[in-house]
This record gives structure tokens, C-alpha cells and sequence, in this order.
């Protein structure tokens, strides 16, 4: 499972007030599926591409925010 809270934290902190709901508009998903996919179930090529383009990530940096394997404090919490 990967661990999104880089991601999570570049929405929150994101200088246009970008929240979930109009993050999800631009990728062209539900605001449920968004936190579906934060919550560890992965993103497809496609809404990576997107989701960068929206929060002006690099592409350099996809793996940072993407791929990261380390546990989040609440899997480590739950023992995963």
C-alpha cells in the first residue's frame, strides 16, 4: 500500500484553496473515489498526470508523491 500524505498535504496547502471535492472535478472523478484512492488504493497513470497539472507538481517528483511505501501513522497505528 502506499503512503499519499505528501499528496494530501500539498491539496491542503495548496495556494487556490484547492480542495477535494474541485481536485476530483479536475481529474474528472468523484470526490469519493479521490478518497478512495488517498486512502491507499492507487491512482491510475492518467489521474497522476491530472493531478499534477491541477497542483503543479513535476513530473520529477511523481514518485515522491505517488509511490512512496512507507507505512502512514495510521497504518503503522494499525499494524499493517
Amino acid at each position: 500500500m502506499f503512503n499519499f500524505e505528501m499528496l494530501i498535504g500539498k491539496i491542503h496547502n495548496y495556494k487556490d484553496g484547492t480542495t477535494l471535492t474541485s481536485l476530483a472535478k479536475k481529474v474528472g472523478i468523484s470526490e469519493g473515489t479521490l478518497r478512495k484512492r488517498l486512502k491507499g488504493q492507487g491512482f491510475y497513470s492518467e489521474e497522476i498526470i491530472k493531478i499534477c497539472d491541477a497542483l503543479n507538481i513535476d513530473y520529477k517528483d511523481i514518485n515522491q508523491y505517488f509511490f512512496d511505501i512507507r507505512l502512514s501513522k495510521t497504518q503503522q497505528k494499525k499494524g499493517a
